[in-house]
């Protein structure tokens, strides 16, 4: 958001809404109330002076604007219409020939084999993806190399071991330098964060696996992602031949940013006949603690 031309923050938020009505998603910038009160006031001092000149009521506007960014993640449940399909199928296949009726008989294992295929994430990978478990994985980068997103279909994943030595990710030297500005070690206050975590398959060497990120309260704390990936697991682990849909996105303050403000993580879980039972979702912000200044975001 930009307030008179001015940075006034970011928000995101995460919310699961109906496919066929409309439906609200909302967000608090909390960095833009202050600088909105502090451009007001100073926008109401100058049309009181013009106002004092004039000898007339003087108008004052705030100009702001924003850009929004909406990703989805949607799951529709096919079994309905897939036997919609079948019947009509069959009743095309109707016809009083015994050659026909041999044939649609025929064709029943097919019609079979497709009633058992599971309705859920598995059954189509995306362009890019790989192959993780029974379920798959996509990384992608932006235009200037920064991670952008991380979504995966958790299903049987490969329960990988975080490597103490991982690459440094596209914008890393930029978070050491601003921790040190903060006069703290990054090797103590400093992480590169998995977006696709390694217990659940995600990558150790691949840099857009990775993210700097807060060590202590954005990797470690009960608010961050560690323990959100703890929840997801502990859920998957009570229903284990059900699938989850996970995307973890970093959110930047703007196109040309290197280390992301907040970190949105969804997962949305489905039973084993692919229908979704329920969500779990947080927002964590890029946070160090320990600086002159308290606890700070290090996003840029």
């Amino acid at each position: 958001m930009r307030l008179d031309g001015r940075a006034a923050g970011t928000c995101s938020a995460t919310g699961r809404l109906p496919l066929d009505a409309p439906g609200d998603v909302t967000c608090t910038d909390a960095e833009a109330g202050p600088l909105f009160a502090s451009v007001e006031a100073a926008k109401r001092r100058e049309a009181e002076a013009r106002a004092r000149i004039s000898g007339a009521p003087e108008p004052y506007s705030v100009h702001s604007t924003a850009d929004t960014v909406v990703r989805v993640l949607a799951e529709v449940d096919t079994s309905a219409l897939e036997q919609a399909q079948r019947r009509d199928e069959e009743q095309l296949a109707q016809a009083p020939s015994p050659a026909e009726s041999a044939a649609r008989a025929a064709s029943a294992p097919a019609g079979d084999r497709d009633a058992d295929r599971p309705l859920d994430c598995a059954r189509r990978m995306p362009k890019g993806a790989v192959r993780s478990g029974k379920g798959w994985i996509l990384n992608t980068a932006g235009a200037n190399g920064r991670t952008e997103t991380g979504e995966a279909c958790l299903k049987k994943p490969p329960k990988n071991k975080a490597a103490k030595r991982k690459p440094n990710p596209f914008g890393y030297a930029e978070a050491k330098a601003a921790v040190r500005r903060l006069g703290l070690d990054p090797r103590y206050h400093l992480s590169r964060c998995h977006i696709i975590a390694a217990r659940f398959g995600g990558s150790n060497k691949l840099k857009t696996n990775l993210s700097p990120c807060g060590q202590l309260l954005t990797n470690n704390s009960g608010l961050g992602m560690s323990h959100f990936e703890i929840e997801v697991a502990g859920d998957m682990a009570k229903e284990p031949d059900g699938s989850v849909r996970y995307l973890v996105e970093p959110v930047f303050r703007a196109p040309d940013s290197s280390i992301p403000r907040w970190f949105s993580m969804i997962a949305v879980f489905y039973s084993p006949a692919g229908i979704p039972e329920h969500v779990l979702s947080r927002t964590v912000p890029n946070w160090v603690d320990g600086g002159p200044a308290g606890v700070t975001n290090i996003g840029n």
